[in-house]
């Protein structure tokens, strides 16, 4: 693992999430609101971080993401939404390309992140706040699983 990965875990006491990488909540709103018959927060932010090797699970959340790259290696992020079947791909980093602009996920697409490099670390905010009833994995057998490989994406 490259030393600054190791450091960052430490030093922002990250954790392992279940769709891979590490994490850590860094905000949670008070003030409340209720989506779908759920209490959760208005808005919640993590840190994230994603070592050289890992691609994230697909998964989706039921809530609008919002990913910002703070340092590291450029950082790919997938989508896929389920009702167009349409795959996109998007790079995160400091370049003119990736201009330091956030990307937007919204609620309810698949998503699958690797880092480009050595490490991407990001912070990632939801709106309304994540709650880990809205967060779901992706069956590797599943319709959707073999509609993002028939669109040109590796699940597994």
């Amino acid at each position: 693992m490259h030393p600054r990965v190791e450091e960052l875990i430490r030093t922002l006491e990250l954790a392992p999430h279940p769709e891979g990488g590490y994490f850590r909540r860094i905000f949670e709103s008070s003030k409340r609101t209720e989506v779908n018959g759920i209490e959760r927060p208005t808005l919640t932010a993590i840190k994230f971080l994603i070592p050289a090797g890992i691609v994230t699970r697909w998964h989706r959340v039921d809530a609008t993401e919002i990913w910002d790259w703070h340092e590291g290696s450029p950082l790919e992020l997938s989508m896929f939404d389920p009702e167009t079947r349409s795959l996109s791909r998007t790079q995160l980093d400091t370049s003119a390309r990736g201009g330091q602009q956030a990307q937007v996920v919204p609620a309810g697409i698949w998503q699958s992140a690797r880092s480009l490099g050595e490490y991407s670390l990001m912070d990632c905010s939801v709106s309304p706040g994540f709650v880990w009833m809205g967060f779901q994995l992706l069956e590797e057998r599943s319709e959707v699983a073999d509609q993002i490989r028939a669109a040109g994406a590796r699940v597994g």
